[in-house]
């Protein structure tokens, strides 16, 4: 007598994955309970985006120098922020966004040595010859 497997049992059932969605049951919390676990969010998102963003400079490669400038830091931040809006729906507050490009202008030059060459602007960029090309 052989064993059965009892995976096998499952083959011939059919379930409708249309019939879920990815949304997510939350738990109702009392209004101060939840503005407390905002600030506190609030104070761990700000300290783990800083030390995300100074990884990024870290691990970024400048076109001119070994490091990037503040503006690709800023567009990275800029990108990365409409990518979770977009992507993840995820929307960071306007006081957060500022208090990050601050960082980025003032505290991230203590932990990466951003660059401050500027590159040289009487040439055409890859966006002009394509303009023109087209």
């Amino acid at each position: 007598m052989t064993k059965k497997d009892p995976l096998l049992a499952y083959t011939s059932n059919v379930v409708n994955l249309s019939d879920f969605d990815n949304s997510k049951i939350r738990r109702a919390v009392l209004p101060r309970t939840e503005s407390d676990y905002k600030c506190a969010l609030r104070i761990f998102d700000a300290l783990t985006y800083k030390a995300f963003l100074v990884w990024a400079a870290k691990g970024k490669k400048g076109r001119i120098e070994a490091f990037p400038t503040v503006k690709t830091i800023q567009g990275f931040r800029r990108d990365f922020q409409a990518g979770m809006l977009y992507i993840r729906d995820i929307n960071f507050s306007d006081e957060f966004s500022t208090t990050l490009h601050e960082f980025i202008l003032i505290g991230l030059w203590e932990k990466v040595p951003l660059s401050t060459a500027k590159m040289d602007y009487s040439r055409f960029s890859p966006n002009d010859i394509i303009i023109l090309l087209i």
